[in-house]
């Protein structure tokens, strides 16, 4: 079923549908902009209103160490990134992750994230910011996204991990085809426009993962820190 909306009052409309199906045994696929939340959302705020009583899911705080990976060059991330008290920061070097070298710096760079969250740090791992009209004129940008990728996915082969989250549009959607995942499945909201998923995969190593993913201009200054605090009490695990 297609739907086309030219004001909020269609929104309402096709949030109750949205509702109503959601209820149903089936399962619900939604797809589309920003506006199917908007529609969902609406809906669940008048059965608020009228003493309905709308269950929010709860991330609770991270039980192990936690990996952010970073490869947004966005204004916002940056400043994310420098609110990120509780992490031991590792600068990437763009240029060395995409040049001849890239392998011997890539390893070397795994091997320094992997011993420190076994030692129990959080860690921040970011493309550094010094040079970034640099990288874009070298045309590496496409390589670098597919290099975060190689990365990520070899800290979390060297390192079970419980949550991880990525920063950067291009970068989530490279690194989360590099995991080999067959699926992820919603967890809980962590801010606005940032959900934290759940991983699920076929290697044991992966499979469970909690994951957040972003595009560089989303979520609060202090996004990082709030994976790592969550926003209750409660365990997610059965979400």
């Amino acid at each position: 079923m297609l739907f086309d909306v030219l004001d909020d009052s269609h929104l309402q409309t096709i949030g109750r549908l949205l509702a109503n199906q959601a209820r149903s045994a089936a399962p619900l696929l939604a797809v589309g902009a920003s506006s199917v939340a908007q529609a969902y959302v609406s809906t669940l705020a008048q059965s608020a209103a009228s003493g309905a009583t709308a269950q929010r899911e709860q991330l609770a705080r991270a039980r192990s160490p936690v990996f952010v990976l970073a490869g947004s060059l966005s204004p916002l991330t940056e400043v994310q990134i420098r609110a990120a008290r509780s992490y031991r920061h590792i600068e990437l070097d763009p240029l060395q992750m995409t040049g001849e070298s890239a392998h011997s710096y890539l390893m070397a760079q795994v091997a320094a994230i992997a011993d420190a969250l076994r030692n129990g740090s959080n860690v921040l791992a970011f493309t550094s910011r010094r040079e970034p009209n640099a990288v874009e004129s070298s045309g590496a940008l496409p390589q670098l996204a597919h290099a975060c990728a190689v990365l990520l996915r070899q800290v979390l082969d060297a390192e079970k991990l419980q949550r991880v989250g990525i920063a950067g549009g291009g970068t989530s959607s490279i690194a989360v085809r590099a995991l080999g995942a067959w699926g992820l499945s919603y967890l809980a909201p962590l801010s606005a426009g940032v959900s934290v998923c759940r991983v699920h995969a076929d290697s044991p190593q992966l499979d469970g993962i909690e994951l957040m993913l972003k595009g560089g201009q989303m979520g609060e200054v202090d996004l990082f820190e709030k994976l790592l605090e969550g926003h209750g009490d409660n365990d997610c695990t059965g979400v």
